[in-house]
């Protein structure tokens, strides 16, 4: 189902692609996700309906695997951190602001204790700083901002090449911020360096 469905996909079928995919995924949580495949066909789930802008569906998958991925590697495990960096930025991506806190904050915690160094848990910062920022929790959210910054600029040469756009995001909430809050030095100052930054990235 899912192979055939990957074959929808590339044919530009997404409606019967989306079916398959559900369907595979159903049979899947049937045998509580115990399969070879489980990871795949249930993100390749999550990603047909997200792109077909079916959030609700695409976010009722993401919290049944994340519960799965919680009871077998564990609530603190690095593989249940992803899984939960990745439900909140589908929810910041949705505006969903206090749900995508919840979940991001949660993350933070586990990445901080167990890979406090790591690129990824500088860029759970900046994500968490960007859920208080839409719901206009400004002062929070600054050092949130600033510190994720800095911490993935750090780890510049560990992020992968197709990931280093995350700099580029964590500049634009820092950008939105004080064009927000009415720094325009703050702001001159972040704009002029997410311009070197997109100089610097076209290297790459």
């Amino acid at each position: 189902m899912n192979n055939l469905a990957g074959m929808y996909v590339v044919a530009k079928q997404q409606d019967k692609a989306r079916q398959l995919f559900d369907e595979a995924a159903q049979r899947i949580e049937e045998q509580q996700f115990v399969h070879a495949n489980a990871d795949q066909i249930i993100h390749n789930t999550i990603f047909a309906f997200e792109d077909a802008r079916e959030f609700e569906q695409a976010l009722i998958w993401r919290r049944k695997w994340l519960t799965h991925v919680g009871k077998t590697a564990g609530v603190e495990s690095t593989l249940y951190a992803g899984e939960l960096a990745s439900l909140g930025l589908s929810l910041l991506q949705q505006k969903k602001w206090s749900e995508a806190k919840t979940e991001l904050r949660e993350c933070l915690v586990i990445r901080e204790k167990s890979q406090p160094n790591e690129w990824t848990t500088f860029r759970t910062q900046s994500l968490l700083g960007g859920s208080l920022l839409g719901q206009e929790k400004y002062g929070e959210a600054e050092p949130l901002l600033l510190a994720g910054y800095e911490g993935i600029k750090k780890q510049e040469n560990a992020i992968p090449p197709a990931a280093r756009i995350r700099l580029n995001e964590a500049i634009d909430r820092l950008i939105e911020l004080y064009a927000a809050t009415g720094k325009p030095d703050e702001l001159k100052k972040w704009q002029i360096e997410r311009e070197k930054l997109g100089t610097t990235l076209d290297k790459f």
